[in-house]
């Protein structure tokens, strides 16, 4: 088990992915024992993003960079998409979000004018694009099989800082669920302060 991913569920083969189906699959794979994930990864299918904003609500939801991509080659002239891709590229693969942040801006400013349907594609849902920073680094790797319409991940930890990591980011998530639904927030009372590195969320 440790260090590796594993399937929790069929494709839904020949379905469709309006937001109820969707749902209906991963309520079943929670009545199997699916826990939160820390990050879920998807397209930008509308019904798969409701779908996992209503049923994982505390875990961090990650738009495909492969899928990103696609969308963007479609709007971005031959000529210039090298370069481009390579801008783009090094924004989803930044060590942390406000990095990536950062590298986004200079996108922005260099490329609105000349290329303006393709930062907008860019911009749109950015920060689910830059999810992946803030979870431990043997989940957070910033590409996907083009193949995929919906993974949930989720592994157990292997080593102890892998497992300090896992528990100060789903902390976080919890937090910003709490915060978001007026909840109030409070820290465990036998939960130390955690710091991390690059992988904290920003």
């Amino acid at each position: 088990m440790l260090g590796r991913r594993h399937v929790v569920a069929p494709p839904m083969a020949g379905s469709k992915e309006d937001a109820e189906t969707v749902s209906t699959f991963f309520q079943d794979m929670r009545r199997r024992g699916l826990g939160d994930p820390l990050l879920v990864v998807s397209d930008g299918a509308a019904g798969i993003i409701k779908a996992i904003e209503t049923c994982f609500p505390r875990s961090a939801r990650q738009r495909c960079p492969a899928h990103r991509l696609r969308n963007l080659v479609a709007k971005t002239p031959e000529d210039l998409w090298p370069e481009f891709k390579a801008r783009v590229s090094a924004v989803y693969q930044a060590p942390s979000r406000a990095i990536g942040r950062e590298l986004a801006a200079g996108v922005v400013a260099d490329y609105q004018t000349e290329l303006p349907t393709a930062t907008a594609c860019f911009m749109d849902d950015f920060e689910a694009c830059i999810a992946h920073p803030e979870c431990p680094s043997p989940i957070a790797v910033p590409s996907v099989p083009p193949t995929c319409w919906s993974a949930c991940l989720s592994r157990n930890a292997g080593s102890d800082l892998e497992r300090r990591q896992m528990r100060a980011v789903r902390e976080e998530l919890d937090h910003e669920y709490q915060a978001h639904n007026g909840l109030n927030p409070t820290a465990s009372a036998d939960a130390a302060p955690i710091q991390l590195s690059s992988t904290s969320r920003t």
